[in-house]
């Protein structure tokens, strides 16, 4: 997620999506999902080290960009291990961590929703933290 300086918009690390996602991997009923975003990690760096010969978090933004798509078309796996479901669950926590109230430890300070012009609600009743 590269967010948009030019209208304030952090990208997901700055807004706290890779700690809500590390957090969201922790939780004790998340096993299966940490085990498949640790092995999609393995899967992208793996990848990257065959085809450009350093790891996945050293390639330009476009070539990760590539990795990613082959990944996203790669139903194949080996075992329990599936990359596009990996990669969809990966994707589909770091957003809600992106986009999620600061409540639940993403978003930091609400800076996605500023730059969008979402109002901030005062709080989230109902759920739990990760």
């Amino acid at each position: 997620l590269p967010g948009d300086p030019t209208i304030g918009l952090p990208s997901g690390t700055a807004a706290g999506a890779m700690a809500f996602l590390d957090r969201a991997c922790r939780h004790r009923g998340l096993r299966a999902v940490r085990a498949d975003v640790l092995k999609l990690c393995r899967d992208l760096n793996l990848r990257s080290r065959r085809h450009h010969r350093r790891p996945y978090a050293e390639l330009p933004a476009e070539t990760r960009d590539t990795l990613l798509a082959t990944v996203a078309s790669d139903p194949r796996g080996s075992g329990r291990y599936r990359p596009q479901r990996a990669l969809q669950t990966t994707l589909r926590i770091a957003l809600e961590g992106y986009l999620g109230h600061p409540q639940h430890g993403g978003n930091k300070d609400g800076a996605v929703w500023t730059a969008l012009r979402i109002p901030m609600p005062r709080s989230v009743g109902g759920g739990h933290s990760h």
